[in-house]
């Protein structure tokens, strides 16, 4: 017995009544059917849009589910962030991140005048973060800012010739935009750069310049730091006058290892800081505690507490050092 399933020519069924009321096909529409292009862009439409570097972000669009910024990883993106974007056209995305940028700035700032609290370790961290941040959205913002591009093309130009034409003036690369990005970071560092000098100082933070100055013999900021009538109170002698102090100073550099922070409390225009005075002598670290005093940016006193029984060891092997010959060396 012998009969036909129907499921098995090879013509096509009879296409289906037509919608009277759809909207007429545009090449685009056509094109974007025909060409299974991602997210419903046409791989002329994105090579006239991108241009040189086109086939990379074809294949990492195609990657991208519908409606995610998560279209791979963009190491321009990651290595420039808001340079790249200027590159790319993405100009209202760089500026919202400039915005977000100097936001985040201007409070950090205040946090450090308010508190004295050091924030560069937060800064270089939020570095990181925008960086890592930009190269995970980068190229799905870059498809974001390329369909509504190609979406006002193919409203404004039917033809497709005219439309890719279109496309390469829009897309592409901007020179000019990479200068300006560079423009605006050296601006906002300039910008900051004044602010900082501007803005009054917190007490603990200048303490801690200080006490920075003094581990890194930078004897030059230490004077900037010191009020001329300094008056500093020790176990063993009173010093009246900063040149007498930063004296001092560069007689210890000799032994002076670094200063090992261990607590700062804050009150007013007082600091107190408990340190631990690191040197190269047997004694090693001698436990110090310095109550400074301020007077506008500048130290007017300092009260020296430590213990004089180490101390003794460290100025023995001071004296040591400077009665051996010059060409005996050090052990």
């Amino acid at each position: 017995m012998r009969y036909d399933d129907p499921t098995m020519h090879d013509s096509p069924p009879p296409p289906g009544p037509t919608n009277p009321y759809a909207a007429p096909e545009t090449p685009a529409d056509k094109a974007s059917v025909v060409e299974t292009a991602a997210h419903d862009l046409t791989r002329d439409e994105v090579r006239a849009f991108v241009g040189r570097e086109s086939s990379y972000y074809w294949r990492s669009w195609q990657r991208a589910a519908a409606g995610s910024l998560r279209a791979g990883f963009s190491w321009p993106g990651f290595f420039l962030s808001f340079a790249w974007m200027f590159y790319r056209k993405m100009y209202r995305e760089a500026l919202i991140g400039f915005g977000i940028l100097f936001g985040l700035g201007i409070v950090e700032g205040l946090v450090e005048s308010a508190t004295g609290t050091n924030l560069n370790a937060l800064s270089r961290a939020e570095n990181v973060v925008i960086a890592v941040t930009i190269g995970m959205l980068g190229n799905g913002l870059y498809l974001r800012r390329a369909r509504r591009v190609i979406a006002d093309a193919r409203a404004q130009e039917p033809d497709s010739e005219r439309r890719e034409a279109l496309l390469r003036a829009r897309g592409g690369i901007s020179w000019l935009g990479l200068v300006i990005a560079f423009a605006l970071l050296v601006g906002w560092s300039a910008a900051w750069s004044v602010l900082a000098t501007m803005a009054p100082r917190h007490p603990r933070k200048l303490t801690l310049e200080y006490l920075n100055a003094v581990a890194h013999r930078r004897y030059d900021k230490l004077e900037a730091l010191l009020a001329p009538d300094l008056e500093l109170r020790g176990p063993a002698r009173t010093l009246t006058s900063a040149a007498e102090y930063v004296g001092a100073l560069k007689r210890l550099g000799a032994i002076h290892v670094r200063n090992d922070i261990k607590r700062v409390f804050a009150d007013g225009d007082e600091v107190c800081v408990i340190y631990d005075f690191v040197t190269d002598t047997p004694a090693g670290a001698v436990t110090t505690i310095e109550w400074v005093r301020f007077a506008g940016d500048r130290i007017s006193s300092i009260d020296l507490y430590y213990d004089r029984l180490p101390w003794q060891t460290v100025m023995a092997a001071m004296a040591e050092r400077a009665a051996r010959p010059a060409s005996q060396p050090t052990a």
